[in-house]
């Protein structure tokens, strides 16, 4: 005999139902909740992370907090701790200059006792220095000068031979004169006493400026054959101004232009000696000059 099998109602199944959501529900709330409990215990993890990436233990710190290893004081240190280079010291005015050589003095001998001098930048000798300030003290006739024995300021005639000055840019180049007595050796030792004259009086006359400068005497340029012509360092006009300063009598009265006969003061039959005229050991590449002294080029 067969025996029914009760059949739970619907009443009933529906209680069953909401019970199982409960606990499902509990278990889930359960579980968020020790989640958030576990993240605020744990610190933050980087963005990388929640994709699965490895995360650096290394604390990452910005460029302007990064302080580089100890070293010396006053220096800067390398990763291996070892100083690169020291660090730099304000230089005080005057000092840079004093440092170093500035300028130079060159001096060449030329004929008829008469002797140059220029001054140019120690690392380039086609660079004039600056010398306004000894040129106003000699165009004023300044005794703080009178031991240079500077008859004048000329510009530098052009290297290349040409009645041309020698420029510095868009300036030219200036030289000193002097002119020794006839009684004076125009030597090297001579030269270089001189040359060193001006180089102090420069030295000194720089210490006035914003960076000063030491000024040294660089050396006797005149060639091994000797003092060359007059003509070969200055223009054409400055030679005639020069000769005109020394030789104003015998110019106007034409002796100056002339060759000088030695006569022979012995019986014998030798021949008298002919000297050339004194014109040419201020022009040695021009035979006749009077025509300079007349156009005055």
């Amino acid at each position: 005999m067969l025996h029914a099998v009760p059949i739970p109602n619907l009443l009933q199944l529906t209680i069953n139902r909401k019970l199982i959501f409960q606990k499902l529900n509990h278990h889930i709330h359960t579980s968020l909740a020790q989640q958030q409990q576990q993240q605020q215990q744990q610190p933050l993890l980087s963005s990388s992370n929640q994709y699965n990436m490895p995360v650096s233990n290394n604390k990452k710190t910005s460029s302007k907090s990064k302080k580089s290893p100890p070293g010396k004081k006053g220096t800067r240190a390398s990763k291996s701790g070892c100083p690169k280079s020291p660090q730099r010291q304000k230089l005080e005015k005057g000092h840079f200059g004093l440092q170093k050589q500035g300028d130079i003095v060159y001096i060449i001998r030329l004929k008829q006792n008469i002797r140059i001098a220029f001054v140019v930048k120690a690392n380039n000798r086609g660079k004039g220095s600056y010398i306004q300030h000894l040129v106003n003290l000699i165009r004023n006739n300044d005794e703080s000068v009178a031991h240079l024995n500077i008859l004048s300021i000329f510009p530098r005639r052009a290297t290349d031979g040409s009645n041309n000055r020698l420029m510095d840019g868009h300036y030219p180049m200036r030289q000193f004169v002097e002119v020794l007595d006839e009684e004076e050796e125009n030597d090297p030792p001579s030269a270089e006493k001189w040359g060193r004259a001006i180089a102090a009086k420069i030295t000194e006359l720089n210490k006035s400026s914003v960076y000063p400068t030491v000024c040294v005497y660089g050396g006797d340029l005149t060639p091994d054959s000797g003092p060359p012509t007059v003509d070969t360092h200055l223009l054409n006009r400055d030679v005639v101004t020069l000769a005109s300063h020394l030789y104003n009598n015998p110019i106007v009265d034409g002796s100056f232009f002339e060759e000088i006969v030695q006569l022979n003061e012995d019986d014998d039959e030798e021949e008298d000696i002919v000297l050339p005229s004194v014109s040419s050991e201020f022009f040695g590449s021009i035979d006749d000059p009077r025509s300079l002294f007349i156009d005055n080029n």
